[in-house]
């Protein structure tokens, strides 16, 4: 046995003996392997006349700890055996968590056993939970664990389009390349910086899901005035508006409706735009003050770093407030963006301060129920989307991407920018600049596999 290995089963041991300590009282805290089930963080299937199943309401999480970091293979599968246990997520518990796994249902054998075998399988002894202040703590990729080569391999496909770059693992810099302050026009992106000021807007009790758009923006939809016509309007929802079935035409104007609302699924700006009326209506003010003021000053972003530009379709104000565009129109640099990623990474929490709501990031990065199967307008331009797309976040749940984690969601915009959240690997990358060339008849998630997969590559023992 190698010294490492000797150091790695001593501090496993003081885990176990840590955690069962606490085992009388039922009071496990975050130093444990334990397992948490969870309900779904959706109540039901979306849509009207679909009768698709929701997914299993029972989910788990995987709560890792200081002790714990990124289990080996052999333990994930023995733990991915077990009905308690989905491996490869990262999850640290929020007071309300912590709260409920102190209660007597939480110290049941089965946790005790998934603690034990993972002690026994000697895990290494990598922790996350940095975060950056004004300038991120930076590693090499060998001390995080990751193959620089690959990681080459990975920056050298990004810089097919120029741009800047950069890979984060354990909330600490690993890799970089270009100008981190460079900002770059980032195109759709922008539709998940606004899928913060949604959970923003939820989390205040501005705004449900379940909502009707028009009972926060009551005019939604006109013009043009073929869509009261069609007499759909009072049918959207929030979350059609979020999860790109509300039937709004691409561009990002004031475009005619195309199919009943939540029957389709259809790649739309103008769609985002009317919600992010919503939410400014529902504020009554401008959102990107709000997102400075709630989010953006808080991760260490500055006005220098993060810019919104002038509206491209929609007038400048509404009711006399300043309106943004969500379905276009941020620019900025690869380390605001990495900041932003490693807020989701976190469950939406920040040094401890719980940003976004813990649930409603489980919802936008996975896909919504009912949507999955949808038919999708444009195919040869999207593929199956329906089957991989959250909340104007797209992900790989429908492992459409082979060797891609399927917990692996992310931000693109025109131009391939990206930001991806692979929480199974406690990795974060940004990358912004210039379109990477396409095959015509390839499927759309294609053109990002030479980029991902390395990375993940990397990350395998």
């Amino acid at each position: 046995m190698t010294q490492k290995q000797k150091f790695q089963k001593i501090l496993c041991g003081i885990s176990l003996l840590l955690a069962l300590a606490a085992v009388p009282s039922c009071s496990l805290h975050e130093s444990s392997a334990i397992a948490l089930r969870s309900p779904s963080p959706w109540p039901s299937p979306l849509g009207r006349g679909n009768n698709r199943q929701a997914p299993d309401p029972i989910r788990t999480r995987v709560v890792l700890s200081p002790f714990a970091g990124h289990l080996p293979k052999s333990t994930k599968d023995k733990l991915g055996a077990s009905p308690r246990a989905e491996t490869g997520e990262r999850f640290s518990l929020s007071p309300r968590e912590r709260a409920g796994v102190r209660g007597n249902d939480a110290c049941d054998d089965h946790r005790r056993r998934d603690l034990l075998r993972a002690c026994k399988e000697q895990v290494p002894l990598t922790h996350s939970g940095d975060f950056p202040g004004k300038d991120w703590i930076r590693v090499a990729p060998a001390e995080a664990g990751l193959d620089v080569s690959r990681l080459n391999e990975a920056r050298d496909y990004a810089l097919t389009g120029g741009g800047s770059g950069c890979i984060t693992r354990g909330g600490k810099l690993v890799f970089s390349w270009g100008d981190p302050a460079r900002r770059y026009d980032l195109k759709s992106t922008t539709k998940s910086f606004g899928s913060a000021a949604l959970g923003l807007a939820i989390k205040d009790g501005k705004i449900r899901l379940e909502d009707k758009a028009r009972k926060h923006h009551p005019t939604l939809g006109l013009p043009p005035e073929a869509n009261a016509e069609a007499g759909w309007l009072d049918d959207i929802t929030i979350l059609h508006l979020a999860s790109q079935t509300a039937g709004f035409e691409k561009p990002g104007g004031y475009t005619p409706m195309l199919f009943r609302p939540g029957t389709q699924w259809d790649y739309s700006d103008s769609g985002p735009n009317w919600l992010a009326e919503c939410i400014t209506l529902a504020y009554r003010r401008d959102v990107d003050e709000l997102m400075f003021e709630r989010i953006f000053t808080t991760l260490g972003i500055q006005r220098t770093d993060l810019v919104w530009r002038k509206n491209s379709y929609r007038p400048d104000l509404i009711d006399g407030i300043k309106r943004r565009e969500f379905g276009s129109g941020i620019s900025a640099n690869v380390d605001a963006m990495a900041r932003f990623g490693l807020l989701w990474l976190h469950g939406g929490a920040w040094k401890g301060q719980q940003i976004l709501p813990r649930d409603y990031v489980d919802k936008v990065r996975t896909t919504v129920p009912g949507v999955p199967g949808l038919p999708v307008r444009k195919p040869e331009d999207y593929g199956k989307a329906a089957n991989h797309y959250g909340l104007l976040w797209w992900n790989n749940a429908d492992k459409t991407i082979e060797g891609l984690p399927p917990d692996t969601y992310w931000s693109w915009g025109l131009y391939d920018s990206l930001i991806v959240v692979i929480p199974k690997l406690d990795i974060v990358v940004a990358r912004a600049g210039k379109s990477w060339n396409r095959a015509e008849t390839a499927d759309h998630y294609e053109v990002l596999k030479p980029f991902l997969l390395p990375i993940v590559a990397a990350a395998k023992e």
